[in-house]
C-alpha cells in the first residue's frame, strides 16, 4: 500500500492495548492521546488514516475534526471514528459532512476493523484521483502526439515522391491512414477519461445542419474510400443548446461503427429529423445486425461482450457516444432494421 501510516488517538480512560497490538500488525502505527495537542501530532505525522477512539460523539470531537479539515495538506487523510456511542442521526450526518469517512461501533471485531481500514487505505481522495487523471491525460498526449505526427508527416513526404512504385505508394497510404486512426483512438480514450471526471464543457447554440456537415467532412478525410457508400438525408434544420465538439464526436462514432460492420458497396444512411421534443440523428447500415442478447451491452466500456465480439475494436466509440449524449440529457438507442442491418439513434432534447 502506498500509505499505511495510521495514527490512533485515544480519549483518556479508554483501554486500547489489544486494539493497538492488532492494528500494529497491519499498519505503521502511532498512538497518542486525544487532547489539545492532537492537531500538532497530525500535522507532524500526516497519517494516511486517523482513527479516533472515543466514548461518545460530542462537541469537542466535532470541533477537532473541523479544525483538522481546515489544515492544508491533510485533504487525503481518512478520518475514522470508533465510538462506544454512535449517537443520533443528526450528529452522525454532521460528522460525515465534516469529512469523517466512517463512524464505527467500538464493539467491532479487531480483525474486521483491520480489514476495513486496509481497504480504506487503498482509496485516494477525489482531488488526488482527479490530479492523477489530469497527469495521465497530459502524459499520454505528450508521449504519443510527437511520434504519430512524425509517422504521418514522413509518410506524406514519401508518398509525394514522383518515382515511387504504385505498390509502395499504397503501403505508405496505409501507414498514414493507420497513424491517423491511432490518433483518433487515443483522442477517444482521453476524452472518455475526461468525461468521467465530469468536466464542464461549454455549450452554445448548435444547428443540426452543422452536425451533418461535420460528418461529411470527416468522412472525406478519414474514410475517403467509403464516401460513395454513405447517403445523407437532411429532414430538419433545428437549433439546440449543446457542445458542438462533443456531439460531432458522438455522431462520427455512430457512422464509423456502421462503416466498420457494413460490407463494401452497401449503403449506410445518415438521417436527421425531429420527433416530438427530440432531435434524432439516425445511422442505419446493411451489415449483419445486432444479436438480441447483445443489445443491452453494446454501450458498456471495455465489457467482456465488446472484447469478444468487436474484433475491430473494443467499443470505445459507442461508450463515448453514450456518455456524451447522457451529458446532454439525451439518450442513445440501438436496434435491428426490419430488412436487415442495424440502426443507431442519437436523441437529444431540442
Amino acid at each position: 500500500m502506498e500509505n499505511t501510516r495510521l495514527l490512533l488517538a485515544t480519549r483518556e480512560g479508554i483501554a486500547t492495548a489489544s486494539l493497538t497490538a492488532r492494528l500494529g500488525e497491519a499498519f505503521t502505527l502511532r498512538h497518542c492521546a486525544f487532547d489539545a495537542d492532537l492537531p500538532d501530532r497530525v500535522r507532524q505525522l500526516r497519517p494516511g488514516i486517523l482513527l479516533l477512539r472515543v466514548a461518545e460523539l460530542d462537541e469537542q470531537l466535532a470541533e477537532t475534526i473541523e479544525a483538522l479539515r481546515r489544515e492544508d495538506g491533510l485533504d487525503s487523510m481518512k478520518i475514522v471514528v470508533l465510538s462506544d456511542d454512535t449517537a443520533d442521526a443528526a450528529t452522525r450526518i454532521r460528522l460525515h459532512e465534516q469529512g469523517v469517512a466512517q463512524i464505527i461501533a467500538a464493539g467491532i471485531d479487531a480483525a474486521e476493523l483491520c480489514a476495513w481500514l486496509t481497504v480504506l487505505s487503498r482509496f485516494r481522495a477525489d482531488s488526488e484521483v482527479e490530479e492523477l487523471k489530469r497527469q495521465f491525460r497530459s502524459l499520454i498526449t505528450h508521449e504519443t502526439s510527437t511520434p504519430l505526427n512524425a509517422i504521418s508527416s514522413y509518410a506524406s513526404m514519401i508518398a509525394a515522391e514522383p518515382d515511387l512504385p504504385e505498390a509502395s505508394r499504397e503501403m505508405i497510404a496505409a501507414v498514414r491512414e493507420a497513424s491517423l486512426l491511432m490518433e483518433e483512438k487515443i483522442a477517444r480514450v482521453l476524452m472518455l477519461s475526461e468525461l468521467s471526471s465530469e468536466t464542464a464543457w461549454e455549450q452554445h447554440p448548435v444547428y443540426s445542419n452543422d452536425i451533418m456537415s461535420s460528418l461529411e467532412q470527416k468522412l472525406a478525410s478519414l474514410a475517403p474510400g467509403r464516401r460513395e457508400d454513405v447517403t445523407f438525408r437532411r429532414n430538419t434544420e433545428t437549433c439546440f443548446t449543446a457542445s458542438f465538439e462533443l456531439l460531432r464526436v458522438a455522431a462520427w462514432s455512430l457512422l464509423e461503427n456502421a462503416l466498420r460492420y457494413s460490407p463494401q458497396g452497401t449503403v449506410v444512411e445518415v438521417e436527421d429529423r425531429v420527433e416530438g421534443a427530440e432531435y434524432v440523428l439516425a445511422v442505419s447500415d446493411q451489415g449483419p445486425g445486432i444479436e438480441v442478447e447483445r443489445l443491452n451491452t453494446l454501450f458498456a466500456e471495455f465489457s467482456v461482450d465488446n472484447i469478444l465480439h468487436h474484433q475491430k475494436g473494443l467499443g470505445i466509440g459507442l461508450s463515448l457516444s453514450r456518455r456524451i449524449v447522457e451529458l446532454h440529457q439525451g439518450r442513445i438507442t440501438a436496434d435491428n432494421n426490419p430488412g436487415g442491418g442495424a440502426c443507431f439513434c442519437l436523441r437529444l432534447p431540442c
